[in-house]
């Protein structure tokens, strides 16, 4: 049909290792939130995430306590998040392995702000919906 817009991916790739492990944006309503965070860095944080995504993708999932732990939240999965610097991307997992990244921001305490848990949770509620309608 002419003019019909196509729908959006539930998942769009991020990250494809060499080991066949994925990384996801996920789509949250009609956006892909990490991704435009992680656009609006700078040269030097995206390419710390990279590295990080890189290792994550060796490592098959494994990464030490001190960049990845479990936020003990299960939403769409357990979330657990990223930590590069003050910088924070949250993540859910799914049976194929693959880590599909749903909420990033700049962190400047210790503790998640709770605005920004509460932004993580609409975002995986959204993402939830969008799953359950089967785009």
């Amino acid at each position: 049909m002419a003019g019909k817009k196509k729908a959006k991916e539930l998942f769009k790739r991020a990250y494809d290792a060499p080991n066949g492990f994925k990384i996801n944006y996920c789509l949250v309503g009609d956006r892909y939130p990490v991704e435009e965070f992680i656009d609006g860095l700078t040269e030097e944080e995206q390419n710390l995430i990279m590295a990080l995504l890189n290792l994550l993708g060796d490592q098959k999932g494994r990464l030490s306590t001190i960049k990845y732990k479990c936020l003990n939240i299960n939403i769409c999965g357990m979330v657990y998040e990223f930590k590069i610097r003050q910088i924070r991307i949250a993540c859910f997992t799914r049976p194929d392995y693959n880590y599909n990244l749903i909420y990033g921001f700049k962190k400047k305490t210790n503790q998640w702000p709770k605005k920004h848990m509460s932004n993580m949770r609409a975002n995986c509620k959204l993402f939830k919906e969008v799953e359950e309608k089967g785009i």
